[in-house]
C-alpha cells in the first residue's frame, strides 16, 4: 500500500475489500483490470456499494485506474450524503486519475456523483457515464464527476445524466467552491434540477472553469440560475469555455455560447488559446483533438485515444523595432495542418480584433513549421493598434493571439532588432 508497492485492485472482491477498510483509505492503489460491478444492485439489502471515504474517515490515499474502467456500480443512498465511489476524498496529495465508471446508476442526498461525492483533493484523467441523480428539495450538490468541488478536476469528462429534485447541479459538479479549479473539461449528459443548474457546474462559488465545454441540455424550473455552462457564479471567473446554445436550451451570460457547426471546429478553441495535438509537437502538453467521425465531432482529451486530424497553430509575438510609423512584427507557425497553408501574415486595426477586412500582409503559402518576421508601415503616429498573425488554408482562416502596441509621437530610433 505504499507509493512504491501499492495495493493492486483486480476484482470486485478487491474493491469491496476497499470499501470497508477505513483504516487502510490513507493508502496508494492501482487498478489492474476492468471490473464489472453489476452484482452492487444486490449488495446491503439494495443500498447497494458502499462508498470509499467519509465524514469520519476520509480517503487521503491515491487510486490510479491506470485507464481500466468500472461498470454498472450500483448506489442507492437517498438519504445519505457524499455519496460516489468515493464518497470523502481530502488531503494534498490525495488523487484519483486514469479511472473510468461506465452505466453507474447512483442515488444519494446531498454532495453526489459518480467519480466523487465530497472532493477536496485531485481528479485527474477520469470520465463517467451513466445516471447520477438526488431526491433531496434543497442544495443537493449533483454532478457528474463530483457533488462537490473545492480542489482540482483536471483532463476529465463526464457523460452522466444529472437530475436533482433541488439546487446545485452540474455536468461536471454541483458546487464549485472557492478554491475550486476545473481545466480541461467537458461534458456530454443531460443536467436537470430547480435551480442554481449548469452543464459544467450549477453554483460556482468563487471558484474558477478553464478550457471548459459543454453540449448538455440543461433544464431548470427558472431561466434564473440555468445556463449552458454555469447556472450561477458568485465572484467566480469562467475562462476560455464554451458551450453550446442549441443543444443546451439556454442563453447565458457566463462563458462563450456557440452553435454547433462552431463547437465542432477546432478553431473556435485553438483561437482561444487551447492546446491541441499536432504533428511537432505530440507530449503532454497537448491536450486537446478532433475528429468529426469521433466524440460527436467535438473535441476529445488527447488521452482518449481517438484519431485525430492536426489543425494548424499560429502565434502572434509583441511588435518591437517601432517607431512613429511602422513595426516589425514576429510570428510563430507552430504546426502547418493537413493541407497546406495558403496565405499568411498578420492583420492590425486601431480596434480590437483584427480581421482580413482590415489592414494586412500576405506572404503567400507555407507547408512548415517556423518563425516569421515582418514589416508594417504606413501607421499613424501615437497611436494605438492591435495585431494578429493569421494562416489561411484551403478549409478556412484562423487567427493568433492578439497583442497591442503605440506608435512613437514623434520619429526615434527603434528600440531592440525584434529577435529572441
Amino acid at each position: 500500500g505504499t507509493e512504491s508497492n501499492p495495493y493492486e485492485i483486480a476484482t470486485l472482491e478487491n474493491l469491496y475489500w476497499l470499501s470497508q477498510s477505513d483504516t487502510a483509505w490513507d493508502r496508494h492503489y492501482i487498478q489492474t483490470a476492468d471490473i464489472d460491478a453489476v452484482a452492487t444492485t444486490g449488495w446491503d439489502n439494495g443500498n447497494g456499494f458502499s462508498p470509499i471515504g467519509d465524514t469520519t474517515t476520509n480517503f487521503t490515499g491515491t487510486y490510479n485506474g491506470q485507464r481500466h474502467k468500472i461498470d454498472s456500480l450500483y448506489i442507492n443512498r437517498g438519504s445519505s450524503q457524499n455519496i460516489g465511489l468515493f464518497g470523502l476524498v481530502k488531503g494534498n496529495s490525495a488523487q484519483i486519475e486514469n479511472l473510468g465508471l461506465t452505466n453507474v446508476n447512483i442515488t444519494g442526498e446531498k454532495n453526489v456523483a459518480a467519480i466523487v461525492g465530497n472532493n477536496r483533493g485531485n481528479i485527474y484523467q477520469c470520465y463517467a457515464s451513466g445516471n447520477v441523480n438526488s431526491n433531496f428539495s434543497g442544495n443537493s450538490n449533483t454532478g457528474g464527476m463530483t457533488g462537490e468541488n473545492a480542489d482540482t478536476i483536471k483532463n476529465s469528462f463526464s457523460k452522466v445524466n444529472v437530475t436533482s429534485g433541488g439546487e446545485t447541479v452540474g455536468g461536471i459538479t454541483g458546487r464549485n467552491n472557492n478554491s475550486g479549479l476545473i481545466k480541461n473539461c467537458y461534458s456530454h449528459g443531460e443536467v436537470s434540477g430547480d435551480d442554481d443548474i449548469g452543464g459544467i457546474v450549477g453554483y460556482n462559488y468563487k471558484g474558477k472553469l478553464k478550457f471548459c465545454y459543454s453540449t448538455s441540455p440543461v433544464n431548470g424550473d427558472d431561466d434564473v440560475g440555468v445556463g449552458g455552462i454555469v447556472g450561477y457564479s458568485f465572484y467566480g471567473t469562467i475562462q476560455n469555455s464554451f458551450w453550446n446554445t442549441e443543444t443546451s436550451g439556454h442563453t447565458s451570460t457566463l462563458g462563450t455560447g456557440k452553435i454547433t457547426v462552431e463547437m465542432q471546429s477546432p478553431y473556435t478553441f485553438i483561437n482561444e488559446g487551447w492546446d491541441f495535438m499536432n504533428e511537432t509537437n505530440n507530449g503532454e502538453d497537448d491536450y486537446w483533438g478532433i475528429n468529426p467521425d469521433e466524440n460527436g465531432g467535438y473535441p476529445f482529451l488527447s488521452w482518449e485515444g481517438f484519431a485525430y486530424q492536426i489543425p494548424f497553430k499560429i502565434k502572434t509575438h509583441k511588435a518591437t523595432n517601432i517607431d512613429s510609423s511602422s513595426a516589425k512584427v514576429i510570428k510563430k507557425i507552430l504546426a502547418p495542418g493537413t493541407s497546406e497553408i495558403t496565405s499568411y501574415g498578420v492583420c492590425w486595426d486601431t480596434t480590437a480584433a483584427p480581421t482580413l477586412e482590415d489592414n494586412y500582409t500576405d506572404e503567400g503559402s507555407v507547408s512548415d513549421t517556423g518563425t516569421f518576421a515582418f514589416n508594417i508601415t504606413g501607421l499613424k503616429k501615437n497611436t494605438t493598434y492591435y495585431l494578429r498573425a493569421y494562416a489561411t488554408n484551403s478549409d478556412t482562416t484562423i487567427y493568433g493571439n492578439e497583442v497591442a502596441f503605440t506608435t512613437f509621437p514623434s520619429y526615434s530610433n527603434p528600440a531592440g532588432d525584434g529577435t529572441e
